[in-house]
């Protein structure tokens, strides 16, 4: 049994009690933001620590020393991100996600909302949007409820839907609006046929720059309690000005320079017809209303340069790639390879089964199509539809109509067998190649045009299958039976393949989710086209 001396122990709780004091000291000193060297050099100085003065050798003291001690102790502006998505696109743009209730309790509210079939949230947002609109709708729930909640919504969708482009968003967008929230900037929307990232750029540009404003709001001497009354804002950061707001800037400077009237060259006749289809495209909505600048005058649009704007818009949507820098980075990611601007080709699971020894596609069972030989190509990404049971996960572009740049058919053909056998190059060393195979498979005999999109949209289309005829390479080619002029239009193939993927108008439209209003009408009508080809499935 240890026993401890009377003068031990009283050692040992001098000690231990110098210890405790020793931490209490030093943690007192770090939360008031010196060192304990530093607390000891200014007490032997006699001296604050600060710039000495040259007249009387003691610090000397800053008028901005109370402020900054209180912008250091102010409480942050907290910020909640938002997003309802189904592919995941807004998810990857919102960054974050938080499902709360409790919205009166947040000072700023960012919603990225992407859009599903009929203008509806996604399945991930839909109950939060209910909620709200029920809110919105209750006579039981003040108008003034959201009155402290700052909001910024962006939606995501693609325009070739319509009157559902963007749908979702501006019902939230409305339903936060009725409950009191005010808005930090205008109601944004990234078009799936663009490139989005620039989109969002530029409508974050305008929030970031409200958020700036906002956040010198909350910090000023108003919002600040009353311990600090002498709490300034913060400077706002100089320079957030949009890529249009810049442009205006630089012509009214220009305008400046040469004696002409400033206000006037701010706008140019583009300006004055995006402002006149703004208001006929949001003229019933409320909630969307902005800060656009106004010209002062309101002068009448010329007709001729209506004209001018239009075809100037009409040659730049001909010019335009169909593949976005996103889209074409999905889809590089998912394998395949692109041609041109809105081709691409892929190597096919059958075509590497087959190389190994395994069996074939149903195309080899029924018609003795050789798989290994076999290229799977399409010269338009694009399509009509967003099936639901798409393996691309809509990631390729979409639309009713080309209107897109258009590559030349002979070098889309030349390009697919190229990279067709550059991919079976890549295979060579795959488990239980089979050699002899693999020497035949860099002779393409037949092509299914299929892949992803819509290759019936290519408006060379018989040329293209010309070209591979030209190369005894077989033509199978696959439609989805939205386009039935087309189909009209199509010179004899191979083999025809029209996709029926339901047998009544609404299921049709729920699986397929397509872009035609009146797609039953089409459907039928491909399929009444087939009667001409003696080879059609």
């Amino acid at each position: 049994m240890l026993v401890f001396k009377p003068a031990t122990v009283a050692v040992a709780v001098a000690v231990v009690s110098a210890s405790i004091a020793y931490v209490l000291w030093k943690q007192r000193q770090q939360e008031q933001g010196t060192s304990p060297k530093q607390s000891a050099r200014k007490e032997s100085s006699g001296c604050c620590g600060k710039d000495s003065a040259t007249t009387t050798g003691c610090c000397q003291s800053s008028t901005n020393d109370d402020n900054v001690e209180a912008e250091e102790h102010a409480e942050p502006v907290a910020v909640r991100i938002l997003y309802g998505t189904h592919t995941g696109t807004a998810k990857g743009t919102a960054l974050s996600h938080v499902v709360d209730d409790n919205l009166e309790h947040e000072h700023v509210l960012i919603s990225i909302l992407s859009t599903w079939t009929g203008g509806v949230p996604p399945e991930s947002a839909l109950v939060f949007c209910n909620w709200l609109q029920d809110m919105a709708q209750d006579f039981r729930v003040s108008k003034t409820w959201l009155k402290h909640v700052h909001v910024g919504v962006y939606g995501l969708g693609n325009s070739e839907y319509d009157e559902h482009y963007g749908k979702a968003s501006k019902a939230l967008s409305k339903h936060l609006s009725s409950l009191g929230a005010s808005r930090l900037c205008p109601r944004g929307v990234g078009d799936d046929n663009q490139d989005q990232a620039a989109q969002f750029d530029s409508w974050s540009d305008h929030l970031i720059a409200a958020l700036c404003e906002q956040y010198g709001a909350l910090r000023s001497p108003a919002a600040s309690s009353s311990s600090s009354p002498s709490v300034k804002p913060k400077q706002q950061p100089a320079g957030w000005k949009s890529q249009n707001e810049f442009r205006r800037q630089k012509r009214k400077e220009k305008a400046a320079a040469n004696g002409e009237d400033t206000e006037e060259a701010m706008w140019t006749a583009e300006d004055q017809m995006n402002e006149i289809v703004l208001e006929l495209d949001q003229g019933d909505d409320s909630d969307d209303e902005d800060n656009r600048p106004k010209k002062q005058d309101s002068g009448v649009v010329d007709v001729e340069d209506i004209g001018v704007v239009m075809k100037e818009s009409e040659a730049a949507a001909l010019s335009r790639e169909m593949v976005t820098p996103l889209q074409r980075k999905a889809l590089t990611k998912e394998g395949y390879k692109i041609i041109g601007t809105h081709s691409a080709v892929k190597l096919c699971r059958w075509t590497k089964h087959q190389l190994r020894g395994r069996g074939g596609c149903y195309k080899h069972t029924f018609y003795g199509i050789t798989s290994y030989q076999c290229m799977e190509t399409t010269p338009s990404l694009a399509c009509a539809n967003k099936c639901v049971f798409c393996w691309r996960h809509h990631k390729n572009p979409v639309g009713r109509e080309w209107r897109w740049k258009t590559d030349d058919a002979k070098e889309l053909v030349e390009g697919a067998i190229s990279r067709h056998q550059t991919m079976i190059k890549e295979v060579k060393g795959l488990p239980g190649l089979i050699q002899s195979r693999w020497e035949k498979a860099f002779t393409v005999r037949h092509c299914a045009l299929t892949l992803v999109g819509e290759p019936i949209m290519y408006p060379h289309i018989n040329e293209f299958c010309r070209e591979l005829h030209a190369r005894e390479i077989s033509s199978f080619l696959v439609t989805n039976a939205q386009f039935p002029e087309k189909i009209a239009a199509l010179e004899p193939i191979t083999q025809l393949y029209v996709s029926v993927d339901a047998a009544t108008k609404d299921s049709l439209k729920a699986i397929d989710r397509p872009l035609f209003k009146d797609f039953w009408e089409r459907f039928l009508s491909c399929l009444n086209q087939l009667k001409v080809f003696e080879r059609a499935l």
